[in-house]
């Protein structure tokens, strides 16, 4: 028994770092994209961004009107992934979980888009605009 939890172990580890690149399959879990986009008036200054999780921090960015950034991960076969961003622009701020397995209400989705405006922060699940839905305002 302890041999074969053993081979176990070391299969699901060598499949884990096999797996590590930057474009992996994912074999247990979906393949998550999350988009954070500066959906801001034109003329409004840039948004300063940082995102990261537990294991990933990607660092601090600045982003102007109409620029985006994005990441794909695998999702924890367990449901464990976090990340999270901290959005800052002009005065305003905001930091907010944008993927965990409670985002959804129980429906999974393999894209997330997170969209600064004016007003507060926007989500949708497609890579349009049209179907964003206010989440957050400004702190």
């Amino acid at each position: 028994m302890m041999k074969t939890l053993l081979l176990v172990f070391i299969a699901t580890s060598f499949f884990s770092q096999a797996f590590a690149q930057e474009k992996r399959k994912c074999i247990f879990s979906p393949k998550i994209t999350i988009k954070v986009l500066n959906n801001l008036p034109q003329g409004s200054g840039s948004l300063q961004t940082h995102c990261a999780s537990k294991d990933n921090d990607l660092g601090n960015r600045t982003l102007g009107v109409g620029d985006e950034f994005d990441w794909t991960f695998c999702d924890h076969f367990l449901s464990k992934t976090l990340f999270f961003c901290h959005l800052w622009w002009g005065a305003r701020q905001k930091a907010f979980d944008v993927y965990d397995k409670d985002l959804s209400q129980g429906k999974r989705h393999e894209f997330y888009l997170w969209a600064a405006q004016d007003d507060g922060i926007y989500l949708g699940t497609s890579d349009s605009t049209q179907s964003l839905v206010k989440v957050y305002s400004w702190d």
